[in-house]
């Protein structure tokens, strides 16, 4: 479960979480070298709890990638770090490229996955194609997110924030289990942004029918944050 938990962090901070536009105070998520936050983060599945960890993510100096300005940024779980390659271009923030833990060079994506879309106001809405993390069965889906609000005001460890953005995700699948029958599947998650801070809290939620399947739980949460 442990290392189950330290790729799902991973790779949801550099597919979910990350989003902003821009580099200025007023960004959802400021890309400016040197901006560092700490997040708690927490898990539960069928197989109960899973504990808390400290998540650390710390924006680094600005750098060309198959021609591409991007800002790489370092994500600490638990002594393993792993990058992801942020870029920003008219349509919004997404993650250009990524590189694991131990891999010699990032990894471009053959389709960046947008973390927030423009225009930044109630009603815009995108989709990707991804996969469940925290099931027994990693299933594909298309998640589709939706700007709800802009002006949340959400307490976290970190403080109260106002005017946050709000996005809202879901998705359902289905994963045949042959002579055990079909797995239905519905994920729904919800994420915050404050303006000049980034993303303050974010859930997720995984359920299935089936107890081959099961279901689990994740949730991040804005411990502290602060800039170079």
């Amino acid at each position: 479960m442990r290392t189950k938990v330290i790729t799902l962090a991973s790779l949801l901070f550099v597919m979910v979480f990350v989003g902003g536009c821009g580099k200025g105070s007023d960004s959802y998520y400021p890309l400016d070298e040197g901006r560092t936050w700490e997040y708690q983060f927490s898990a539960s599945s069928m197989l109960g709890p899973g504990g808390t960890q400290k998540i650390v993510i710390t924006n680094l100096p600005d750098r060309e990638l198959a021609g591409k300005k991007v800002t790489p940024q370092k994500v600490d779980v638990g002594g393993v770090s792993t990058f992801s390659f942020i870029l920003e271009d008219a349509n919004g923030i997404c993650e250009y490229a990524s590189q694991e833990r131990g891999a010699p060079e990032p990894e471009i994506k053959p389709n960046p996955s947008y973390i927030l879309r423009n225009p930044v106001k109630a009603g815009t809405t995108w989709q990707e194609q991804t996969r469940t993390h925290i099931l027994q069965e990693n299933v594909p889906f298309t998640l589709t997110s939706t700007i709800e609000g802009t002006d949340e005001t959400i307490t976290v460890p970190a403080g109260t924030f106002k005017s946050c953005v709000k996005v809202k995700g879901s998705g359902n699948a289905q994963k045949k289990l042959g002579i055990l029958g079909d797995a239905q599947i519905t994920v729904e998650q919800y994420t915050w942004f404050a303006p000049g801070v980034g993303m303050i809290k974010f859930m997720q939620k995984e359920s299935s029918n089936h107890m081959m399947v099961g279901s689990g739980e994740i949730a991040f949460q804005l411990e502290s944050f602060k800039k170079q």
